[in-house]
């Protein structure tokens, strides 16, 4: 696996490949005749559906939209604080297909909300253009419109502590709640009884199978290797108070190459797998279910994770290195949903301190994984980056999570590819990271959002061929969003520390770019992870520098940046002198627009050296964050 940690990236390794085909402009609709009976248009909008966030329009209580993939869109509203209670209703023509609608659960706000179409089999009306009424029980319509930007659903709160306060509704608490310990009382029908004590004697590997684990702790023996290895298809479920725990001494508890394993209901603890390793699918097993469990206290990684595996609604807490550890030998992991989870306190054993510039800690890392979903998760006070995907990752939707108080960024995305970041809270994150700059006199901006050499490439299947960045609130982190790219960091530079190559080129292509070849097209641009096809709107940025633990001087704090180097190594290299600061700035199609800024914001375009108050960052030559206001 690649190792960019967070010391590194601040002397060699701040650092995307692609060209990305745009999708038209949304349309301007105006009127639906003959569906709107007593129902009156007050107003329509346009949208840009680049990355199916929707074309939006609006009138009073009528919407219209482009759903994504998986079936979502958000539509625009005209009230000034979010509707409660909202129900949709379709508008179809004879020739449209049945569909259910519904608002997806907290995603109301000051100016939208999301709704996701369902066909009746179950599958999402993707990429369709969906008609509907929608109502609500307040505010009245008569309030006046709002802005056109995100605000917060939530005062903003001061330093993070070892517990944050639990968020009232959905992503919500999950560690010690109920739910955690609702797991059946007696056996489910035909599963195997296996009582709590020592259980190393018991059979776990028969195929189809499923064990029950009666209330109390139970053992897997004295040996270090002594685990759990499951059969194809089984299901392992907890009834309250069964605990499998490792004592310590054993290395990790579920192992092996098995297909759609079950794991429900049971506390799992004291397992001490080695670093860059996982206690719960150990190997990386394809379609595992892991469901309402709490996993704790364990070294290393509490799960890593196969293709297709569902991490639902677990409490993923205290673990020495990660919660979650996406990483499969041949970068085979594609449909991966972490969804509901609680994600709080890991990397206990510090190993940024132990092993510096590892790149190995945090809440969750991703490693050259082709389609996730990270949605609705609590991710908080973990000692590292909240969600980091890191080398060769595509195709990310990352979407209404809480994400606070992490001592690192909140969103890492590292020479990687094609995400939606819409709708999440990020605050209070990056304190600990962005101190330690500071106080070495370092003035690489630190963010909330940390995008190095990451961008959109359209010739990767996704859901969107750009970094859709979108409907997020951001209040008092150590900075905004931080677009970087390395000049010296491309495939087959002594910079890059990953084996891999681009996923343009080929992963073990590194040979390829090599002169003279890549110092022509097309290799010179794919050859790179270019941060490139930004997209970053209608968030909203609070920063109170006073809001920030122990304060922080404005030369190093609420800043957000567009930057590069200047490329010098190695002495081969097609990038040298200001080849990359010229084209992230100018040439890659990065735009910031329709954002609201609360605060003492700065901006750092080109190189660290440039810094500026919004009003330059505006105007030419950067010209960026257009119809924003602060």
């Amino acid at each position: 696996m690649a190792a960019h940690g967070l010391t590194r990236f601040m002397s060699t390794v701040r650092s995307g490949a692609r060209g990305r085909a745009r999708l038209p402009r949304g349309r301007l609709w105006i009127a639906i005749l003959g569906l709107l009976g007593s129902l009156a248009i007050a107003a329509a909008v346009a949208g840009d559906t680049r990355s199916h966030r929707g074309a939006l329009a609006v009138g009073d209580q009528l919407a219209e939209c482009r759903t994504d993939p998986d079936g979502h869109c958000w539509v625009k509203h005209s009230l000034s604080v979010a509707p409660t209670r909202v129900q949709v209703t379709p508008l179809r023509t004879k020739n449209d297909q049945p569909y259910q609608l519904s608002v997806v659960p907290g995603s109301e706000r000051v100016d939208r909300f999301q709704v996701r179409a369902v066909l009746p089999d179950g599958q999402p009306n993707s990429s369709s253009m969906i008609r509907f009424s929608w109502t609500y029980d307040d505010p009245p319509i008569s309030q006046p419109r709002a802005s056109t930007t995100v605000a917060p659903t939530t005062a903003p709160t001061a330093a993070p502590t070892s517990s944050a306060s639990p968020p009232a509704s959905n992503p919500a608490r999950v560690c010690d709640t109920a739910e955690l310990n609702a797991g059946p009382t007696t056996p489910p029908t035909g599963a195997v009884a296996i009582a709590a004590g020592d259980n190393s004697a018991v059979d776990f590997g028969r195929a189809g199978t499923t064990y029950w684990f009666a209330s109390g702790t139970h053992t897997l023996g004295s040996d270090q290797f002594s685990q759990i290895t499951p059969g194809d298809g089984a299901t392992f479920v907890g009834a309250p108070g069964a605990v499998l725990d490792g004592r310590r001494i054993n290395r990790y508890a579920f192992t092996q190459h098995a297909k759609n394993v079950t794991i429900r209901y049971l506390t799992i603890r004291g397992f001490v797998a080695p670093n860059d390793e996982g206690v719960v699918n150990h190997d990386s097993g394809n379609g595992w279910l892991i469901e309402h469990n709490t996993i704790t206290g364990n070294e290393g990684a509490a799960l890593m994770a196969g293709a297709g595996q569902r991490v639902l609604r677990n409490c993923l807490k205290d673990n020495g290195q990660y919660g979650m550890n996406a990483f499969q030998a041949g970068n085979g992991i594609t449909g991966l949903v972490v969804d509901g989870n609680e994600f709080v306190g890991n990397n206990t054993g510090d190993w940024e301190t132990k092993n510096p510039g590892c790149g190995c800690t945090g809440a969750m890392k991703f490693w050259a994984v082709n389609g996730a979903t990270v949605r609705n998760n609590w991710i908080h006070n973990n000692h590292g980056s909240g969600v980091w995907a890191d080398t060769n990752n595509n195709d990310f939707l990352v979407e209404n999570n809480l994400i606070e108080g992490n001592d690192g960024m909140g969103i890492f995305y590292e020479i990687s590819y094609n995400a939606i970041i819409r709708g999440n809270t990020l605050r209070n994150n990056a304190w600990v990271v962005g101190r330690e700059f500071a106080n070495r006199g370092d003035n690489f901006p630190i963010g909330a959002i940390y995008l190095s050499e990451a961008g959109g490439d359209s010739r990767l299947p996704a859901r969107t061929a750009s970094i859709d960045i979108t409907a997020n609130i951001f209040e008092n982190n150590w900075g905004g969003v931080v677009a970087w790219e390395n000049a010296d960091r491309f495939c087959n530079s002594p910079v890059s520390v990953t084996a891999d190559c681009t996923l343009v080129v080929g992963p073990q292509n590194l040979a390829k770019c090599s002169q003279p070849a890549i110092a022509t097209e097309p290799l010179f641009s794919d050859c790179r992870w270019k941060t490139q096809h930004l997209d970053i709107h209608h968030n909203k940025f609070v920063f109170d520098p006073a809001k920030v633990a122990g304060g922080c001087a404005v030369a190093y704090c609420g800043r957000s940046a567009l930057f590069a180097n200047f490329g010098t190594v190695p002495n081969w290299s097609p990038y040298k002198a200001r080849a990359v600061q010229e084209l992230i700035t100018f040439k890659n199609d990065n735009k910031w627009h329709d954002n609201t800024y609360v605060g003492p914001w700065q901006f750092v375009p080109y190189e660290t050296g440039r810094v500026m108050a919004l009003a330059q960052w505006q105007t030419a030559p950067y010209s960026q964050d257009a119809g924003s206001s602060g």
